[in-house]
């Protein structure tokens, strides 16, 4: 049996893989973030960037949860329909979508940084709001910057062929009470999951994470962009006023 078809027939495990190349994509993202920017982040060793890359995926799982909740949602109904072809075509396009602006997001970042020093974050919205001629604007950033835009892309594309690689099949069910029994139960399972990640932890002490608490992973406060995630910093910042 390969590996394809021992995935496929958990849809449970299918979401986890779906959030675990989510996860990966964000780290590649960090990744690019720092090589694209090395001169702005001068003195961090091995073991720092090992470090920052581990504390990045706490960052990364709280936002990776955000974006997908619907998708989550979708899979974990305890309904046959989930198995449906048209049902999984809808659900792979709201991930496509919904996570190809997150992997587009951090990308533009690898660029706004050097002007502001920051993550991007809510505020972006208002300072690009009053601008005339934003498609030029784009388009010029698309051409100037042109690794990252293939970067971007080629993301996108390992996204949907990673995503591609396992479909989710309705298993045979021998006994359908102790399978829905199984499927309702899972529910407050990946609730449990959910509230853990996008809190960043389940210590009864702990608040959720806030851009601040980056600064753990990190030798001096320069480095901190590295460890945050732009749909992160966005999320956290909403509503707020941003220094």
């Amino acid at each position: 049996m390969t590996i394809n078809r021992l995935l496929s027939r958990n849809i449970f495990v299918v979401l986890a893989y779906r959030i675990l190349i989510v996860m990966f994509l964000f780290t590649l993202c960090r990744i690019g973030f720092y090589i694209f920017n090395l001169q702005m982040f001068p003195g961090v060793t091995t073991g720092q960037f090992f470090k920052i890359l581990w504390g990045g995926m706490i960052f990364d799982i709280s936002a990776v949860v955000y974006i997908n909740i619907l998708f989550i949602v979708m899979q974990i109904i305890p309904f046959d329909i989930r198995y449906n072809n048209v049902y999984q075509s809808v659900v792979k396009y709201i991930y496509f979508v919904t996570n190809g602006v997150a992997i587009a997001m951090n990308g533009m970042d690898f660029v706004y940084y050097r002007f502001v020093y920051k993550r991007a974050t809510a505020d972006v919205f208002d300072t690009f709001s009053n601008e005339s001629n934003l498609d030029k604007l784009f388009l010029r950033f698309l051409i100037d910057y042109w690794p990252v835009t293939l970067l971007t892309l080629f993301l996108w594309f390992l996204m949907v062929y990673l995503y591609n690689k396992v479909k989710p099949q309705k298993p045979s069910v021998s006994n359908k009470i102790a399978y829905y029994s199984i499927n309702v139960l899972m529910i407050p399972v990946v609730i449990a999951l959910f509230i853990g990640a996008a809190r960043g932890g389940y210590k009864h002490s702990t608040r959720p994470i806030t851009i601040s608490n980056a600064a753990r992973y990190v030798e001096t406060p320069r480095d901190v962009a590295i460890v945050l995630n732009t749909p992160f910093s966005i999320f956290r910042t909403y509503g707020k006023k941003v220094l």
